[in-house]
Formats: C-alpha cells, sequence, structure tokens
C-alpha cells in the first residue's frame, strides 16, 4: 500500500536529496583524504561546500559535475535522480522476501545489487537498499552492523517528515531498526511506546508475533521479566499458530533467557533443551551458540564449569568461522568461568586479547575493565585489584550496569569485609542486595537474538 504524494511530501524528497548530495559528497571527500579546502579549489568557496555537504544548499548541476570529476567518480553520482526500474522491482522482491523470513533468498537478490552497482544515483532507491540490507544483517544475527549502518546511512538522510513517506512494507522495516536504534542509544521507554504502537497497527499475523518478540526484548532490556515473558509467550502462540518452524525455537530460547535472568534455572533448562532439540533439527549452528552460552551458563550456576568452558569453546568457534564480529559477551563469559575454574595465566590471556580486539560497546569495555582487575587479584596483586575496582565503580555513568554484576558487588563486599573495610564493605553488600536481578554469575549475559527471523 502506497502513500499518496502530496506537494508537501515532493519538498520534503527534495529537501532530503540535497542532504543525500552532501552526505554523498562529504563521505567520498574523506574516502580519498581530501580536506574540504582541497576539493573546493578551483571551483568553489570553502564554505559553500560545506553547506552543500550539510544539505543546507544545493549546487548547480555543473558544480556537482565538477565536483565529481575530482572525487573521480560519474557525474550522475552526483547529479541525478533517475529512478531504474529494473532495480525498484529487484527492492520490492528483496523487502517481499524479508517480510516473509526467506533470508537465503534476499541475501542473494542483495548480493547482486553490491555487483552490479557502482552506486545507486537515486535517493529513495538508495535508502530503501541500506534499510532492506540493515534488516538482512539484523536477521542474520549481526546486530552491531545493523545498528551501525542504520545510525551512518539511513539517519542521516531519513528525517521524521520522509520517513511518513515510505511505502507501509518499508514503514514496518524501517521501524524494527529504528527501535533497535532506541535501544542502543538508552531509550528505552521510546522503544517500548513505538513497538507497542506498531502491535496495535494493522499489519499481518506475522509481523504481529515478529513485534511481540521486539516487545520482549524491549522489556528484558529495562528489566521488566514479568511483562518480557508474557510477549515472548504471545510471540510463540502466534508463531506456532502460524507452524513458523525457526521461529518458535527462537522464542523458546528468548523465554528461557528471560527465566535465567529471573533467577528460574529449572524452568531456564527445560526451554533452552526444547530451543536446542528444534535448531538441531533444523541446522542452524549461529542460533546454537546462542543457545549454548545460556546453556554453559545455567551448567555454571550447578558448579558444571568443565562443561560450561567446553560449550563455550565450541560456541566461539563457531561464531568466529561464520565472522559475526559478535563475540564480546561471551569472550566475557569465557574469561569470567576460566578464572574461576583457576585455569592457566596463558589461556585467560588469550582470550583477553581476543576480548580486546573484538568490537564491544560502553557496557563490555566496562565489563573488560573489572574483569582485567579480577585477574590481577587472582595474580596477587590485591591493592592493585582494589584501587581499580573502586576507580570503576566511582564512575557514576556506569551504575546503570550495577543489576548485570550484582554477584560481582557482592564478592567485593565480601572482599573489603576481610580486609576490615566495614563501612565500604556494607555499602557494596547493600548495593547487591538492593538489586532486582537473581544472576548468580557475575559477568556476561544470557544470549538471545533480538530478531526471531535469523
Amino acid at each position: 500500500m502506497k502513500v499518496y504524494t502530496t506537494n508537501r511530501d515532493r519538498h520534503v524528497r527534495s529537501s532530503n536529496q540535497y542532504i543525500h548530495i552532501g552526505k554523498r559528497i562529504r563521505k567520498l571527500r574523506e574516502q580519498k583524504n581530501m580536506t574540504r579546502k582541497q576539493l573546493a579549489k578551483g571551483i568553489l568557496s570553502d564554505s559553500y561546500l560545506r553547506n552543500i555537504e550539510n544539505g543546507l544548499a544545493t549546487g548547480s548541476s555543473q558544480i556537482l559535475s565538477c565536483i565529481a570529476d575530482k572525487l573521480e567518480v560519474p557525474s550522475f553520482y552526483l547529479t541525478e535522480n533517475t529512478k531504474n526500474i529494473f532495480l525498484d522491482d529487484q527492492l520490492d522482491q528483496i523487502k517481499k522476501l524479508l517480510m516473509d523470513g526467506n533470508l537465503q533468498q534476499a541475501e542473494q537478490y542483495l548480493m547482486s545489487i553490491e555487483k552490479k552497482y557502482l552506486c545507486i544515483p537515486n535517493m529513495e532507491q538508495e535508502l530503501h537498499y541500506f534499510i532492506l540490507k540493515a534488516i538482512m544483517l539484523s536477521r542474520n544475527m549481526k546486530e552491531h552492523q545493523a545498528v551501525d549502518l542504520f545510525t551512518t546511512e539511513i539517519v542521516p538522510i531519513c528525517t521524521k517528515e520522509y520517513v511518513l513517506t515510505l511505502d507501509q512494507d518499508m514503514y514496518y522495516l524501517y521501524n524494527l531498526l529504528n527501535i533497535k536504534f532506541l535501544i542502543k542509544q538508552g531509550f528505552l521507554k521510546s522503544a517500548i511506546l513505538l513497538t507497542q504502537q506498531m502491535i496495535e497497527s494493522e499489519y499481518e499475523k506475522i509481523q504481529k508475533a515478529e513485534l511481540s518478540f521486539y516487545l520482549a526484548q524491549c522489556y528484558r532490556k529495562s528489566q521488566q521479566y514479568a511483562n518480557a515473558l508474557d510477549e515472548a509467550k504471545k510471540s510463540l502462540r502466534l508463531f506456532q499458530q502460524l507452524a513458523s518452524y525457526k521461529q518458535q525455537y527462537h522464542c523458546f530460547n528468548l523465554i528461557g533467557a528471560l527465566y535465567l535472568e529471573s533467577g528460574k534455572f529449572d524452568s531456564s533448562k527445560n526451554y533452552l533443551l526444547t530451543a536446542r532439540d528444534m535448531a538441531v533439527t533444523d541446522k542452524n549452528a549461529l542460533f546454537l551458540s546462542y543457545n549454548a552460552v545460556n546453556m554453559a551458563l545455567v551448567l555454571s550456576i550447578h558448579k558444571g564449569l568443565d562443561t560450561s568452558v567446553q560449550m563455550l569453546k565450541e560456541a566461539i568457534n563457531t561464531r568466529e568461522a561464520l565472522e559475526t564480529n559478535d563475540c564480546s559477551n561471551i569472550y566475557i563469559l569465557m574469561i569470567d568461568l576460566l578464572i574461576k575454574e583457576g585455569k592457566e595465566h596463558d589461556t585467560i590471556d588469550y582470550y583477553f586479547h581476543k576480548l580486546k580486539s573484538s568490537p564491544c560497546d560502553e557496557k563490555a569495555y566496562f565489563f573488560t575493565q573489572l574483569l582485567q582487575a579480577k585477574f590481577d587479584f587472582i595474580k596477587g596483586h590485591d591493592k592493585e585489584f582494589e584501587q581499580q575496582v573502586e576507580f570503576l565503580l566511582a564512575d557514576h555513568s556506569i551504575k546503570k550496569y550495577y543489576p548485570d554484576i550484582r554477584f560481582f558487588l557482592y564478592e567485593f563486599g565480601q572482599f573489603l569485609k576481610q580486609k576490615k573495610r566495614y563501612k565500604d564493605a556494607c555499602f557494596y553488600l547493600e548495593q547487591s542486595f538492593k538489586l532486582l536481578s537473581n544472576h548468580k554469575y557475575s559477568f556476561g549475559q544470557p544470549e538471545a537474538p533480538f530478531s526471531p527471523m535469523g
């Protein structure tokens, strides 16, 4: 269903075209390591080029052609906005495949577009391409790349007004990415509200099921586990009605992760095993690596550390082989278990090296610093451990992660108690007891891919 185009819509598209061209010029300039002054020389003033790059002005066809020549790209890359009808058909086909959950064929179409087109001069088509590519990455469980693509390529040219001109299906896919973007930025209430609004819209049952899964993840991020379980189970029921096999075991795994975080370990184990059995039948190796992380956590709670470490090793091997760039959490869990198990320092150093060379967010970086301090402690550096942990915990910006390290706060409180620093010990023990988390592990977290379509 297409949204009718009004004069206002055409104005919005025209304004976004300026932003699109300016963004493309800046990107090409930076790729060639050119300063704005170098590019502008002999063509236009530095200030005018700055305005073009910021979408505040548009250059004439002659100016844009000169800029294209200097950037060594075809002039139509900056001056034309003609739609390619064949590409439109391809993008529509990819959209339908993604909406239906046919990832393999959708990925083949996307790869063929990448090979065929050096550039997509039409802004609307390029925007649709980036939205579809980001959704593809997300459903292949490459969440970091998906959100990065959304942030760098889509957000700068897709204003709130422009979003309203998207057709219904593209609007749906855009908002799926927006939910993840809001969560990454820490706007959990906004993410929950947007997801709820989408659920109330007129979508097919499979989209309703996916949205309930998303809402469960939003509630999970805000530690509203009862609401998260309700939505995850609602999603499961809908996918069962649709006989969507893959989506069902994603739901079982998410419910298992939620029970694990809620401290209901027997229930967690049952749901995780069901998910595992179904994924083995489906031969979904990447999903099994996420499920294995959760199973390793359940086993570690029951002191099955050797088995937990072996499961994490297998999960790491799978994820590294598939080049998911999504290993920081699993490295953190592995290091924590190895420290608890008293493994050789060389083995722990090996995983520290992997962790520090992998992409990670603020939370993972904070966990890494705490684990490094803990590692210093087992090497006999008590004073360094004490000072480093107190320094890290004194940062008010990371207090939002306290629920994730409740058990570590408890351990640190006990450490200070042994040092006869009773006042400080009481503070950290009280912090630990106040938190709602039922985690029995110190670092890392259970894993459930954000999308059930992967």
